[in-house]
């Protein structure tokens, strides 16, 4: 399962040419048909992922460690522009229909595991069924397996290598910025 920043696409060199029954051995064998489609299905794969990259962007990890890079408990993420911890930021102001401290926040950034798993939406909304502030929900219950707040679970534990809550952990959840929608 691949996250939502990360290209879901392989281009294989012999991709195009094994649709029509015959693996080449080298560039050469290619008919130049079959090597046209090659290159344009490259060409649509690198942008698709391009634009996959482009259509949410890391803006830090949910994390204890004040020493990691872009944690939210690292201080001097607390100024940075699109931060979480930013009080003013876009994506951390209360005011903000992207902040994490806005509880009635309309679009706030997203919460995925390493390995791609959906943890839920960084927000103080405790009545969105997708925040992490929410006791009831899926993914801000103390019971639930995908909850940063269960203290037993794979993402919650202050043992467990994936956790928000392990000050020492090497795999923490991450923030991604919500998609913009253009009009």
């Amino acid at each position: 399962m691949y996250a939502p920043w990360q290209c879901r696409y392989s281009v294989q060199i012999t991709l195009a040419c094994t649709c029509f029954g015959h693996p080449p051995q080298t560039f050469d064998d290619i008919p130049q048909g079959e090597l046209l489609l090659k290159q344009s299905f490259t060409f649509l794969m690198v942008f698709f992922c391009a634009s996959a990259m482009f259509a949410q962007q890391k803006i830090g990890t949910l994390s204890k460690n004040p020493y990691a890079p872009d944690s939210t408990a690292n201080p001097t993420n607390r100024h940075k522009a699109n931060s979480v911890t930013n009080p003013y930021g876009q994506y951390g102001g209360e005011y903000s229909p992207n902040g994490a401290a806005n509880p009635y926040a309309t679009d706030a950034p997203k919460l995925y595991a390493p390995d791609g798993t959906y943890l839920g939406k960084v927000s103080a909304n405790r009545y969105d069924p997708d925040s992490i502030s929410n006791p009831y929900g899926k993914y801000g219950s103390k019971y639930s397996p995908t909850s940063v707040n269960n203290p037993y679970g794979k993402y919650g534990s202050p043992y467990s290598s994936q956790s928000a809550t392990n000050p020492y952990a090497t795999q923490t959840p991450i923030i991604v910025a919500p998609k913009h929608r253009h009009k």
